[in-house]
């Protein structure tokens, strides 16, 4: 997670079990301050997990954390061409 100067204020290093995906640890990871969030495609759906609900009806983290995460990989080769497509290549 990213301060407004740009820098990353949180790491997540614990080890998980290998049938454990890291988006059940994100809620650990946030401080409560974020008004948004910049993750990879392994978090899609972040904003609907249990944990993430339950620290948000908490009050731990705000509940209107605006979400940024990455398109899967798939969804991008999956797109016809245009401009959105295009722009992807170019990154």
């Amino acid at each position: 997670m990213m301060r407004p100067e740009g820098l990353v204020h949180s790491l997540h290093t614990t080890r998980t079990a290998p049938n454990e995906s890291d988006v059940a640890h994100t809620h650990e990871v946030l401080h409560g301050e974020e008004t948004m969030a910049f993750a990879d495609a392994g978090y899609t759906g972040v904003e609907k997990r249990d944990e993430i609900v339950q620290a948000q009806a908490a009050g731990a983290i705000h509940s209107d954390i605006k979400w940024r995460v990455a398109s899967r990989r798939s969804t991008i080769t999956n797109m016809t061409e245009g401009v959105r497509r295009s722009s992807d290549k170019n990154s």
